[in-house]
């Protein structure tokens, strides 16, 4: 019999694994016994940080449950309709065990919890971690008890608070080793989204766009094709990185390889932030974490309703 813990903690998206990396070494400091569990993308992204995880069993949730024995499990969400991470939720507060879920960023407020339901807290826990109070406001607008939500920031911000104080100063060695063919072109990295596939985007979301690109029905793609239209009409030649989403591959973007000098994928993307004169993208998390590295960043959005989606843009 495996012995009880006190926290299972459970991601699959990259953007929840940000924010739990360092809380199994927080709870230990504090006496807490924990295991980190990751399924999907999460577990690569992980290793970034040099975090052992296990691989969350297979198996349905109660099964897992009984196999873990934890007395809270604090789940990490995306907005994919199908998680293991929802049933892992809903099975625990139905055998009465504390819940807690935990949500990186702002956009998609109403998909977290949804699964393949109408009701957007079909699969919410008993209490919820939230980076700002916006996201707050979010959540309660849906249902969701105020009294049981908390605005605590985003943890992963103190991981690049001591990147930033370790890589500036060498911004220039950076460039020379990162980037010895840009010689003195100014160098725009783009930080792409996993939202590029078309399946992922709701009809009105399109047919709101202000920016259509040519006419591409993927998000990203959009965005790519505007900024390649931009550099045609200014004559405009930089230096130019598309940085591929962990849920992506390079193929994915290999019709704009007219347009990029490189195509960058896997592991830590933080040198190269600091080695590139601008980063762009359209609300990733990476233009967040741009600006906590000291980098200028420029967001080009489709829609005016996703300036609030990320606080440097709002």
């Amino acid at each position: 019999m495996a012995d009880a813990t006190d926290i299972a903690i459970a991601v699959e998206d990259p953007g929840a694994a940000n924010f739990v990396a360092f809380l199994p070494d927080e709870l230990q400091k504090r006496g807490i016994s924990s295991r980190l569990f990751a399924c999907g993308r999460a577990v690569e992204h992980l290793s970034r940080f040099s975090k052992i995880c296990e691989i969350l069993p297979q198996g349905n949730p109660e099964s897992i449950l009984n196999q873990i024995k934890p007395r809270c499990v604090l789940g990490g969400t995306s907005a994919n309709l199908d998680s293991p991470v929802l049933g892992l939720i809903r099975a625990a507060r139905n055998q009465g065990i504390s819940t807690v879920g935990v949500v990186d960023a702002l956009m998609n407020a109403d998909m977290r919890f949804r699964g393949r339901t109408e009701n957007p807290l079909e699969f919410a826990p008993d209490w919820l971690l939230v980076p700002s109070r916006t996201l707050m406001e979010s959540f309660v607008g849906l249902g969701f008890a105020a009294d049981r939500i908390r605005s605590i920031g985003t943890p992963h911000f103190d991981f690049l608070k001591k990147q930033r104080t370790l890589l500036e100063g060498n911004r220039q060695a950076l460039r020379n080793k990162l980037l010895p063919e840009a010689g003195n072109r100014p160098v725009f990295l783009f930080a792409a989204e996993a939202s590029v596939r078309t399946k992922q985007q709701p009809r009105e979301w399109v047919e709101s766009y202000e920016l259509r690109g040519s006419g591409s029905p993927g998000r990203t793609e959009t965005i790519l094709e505007e900024l390649r239209a931009a550099f045609v009409r200014t004559g405009c030649k930089p230096y130019f990185i598309i940085r591929v989403h962990p849920r992506d591959t390079p193929d994915d973007y290999a019709s704009f390889l007219d347009i990029a000098d490189e195509i960058s994928h896997g592991g830590d993307p933080y040198e190269l932030i600091s080695a590139v004169d601008c980063v762009l993208g359209i609300t990733s998390m990476m233009l967040l974490e741009s600006v906590m590295l000291g980098r200028p960043t420029l967001a080009v959005i489709p829609r005016r309703v996703e300036t609030e989606w990320l606080p440097t843009i709002s």
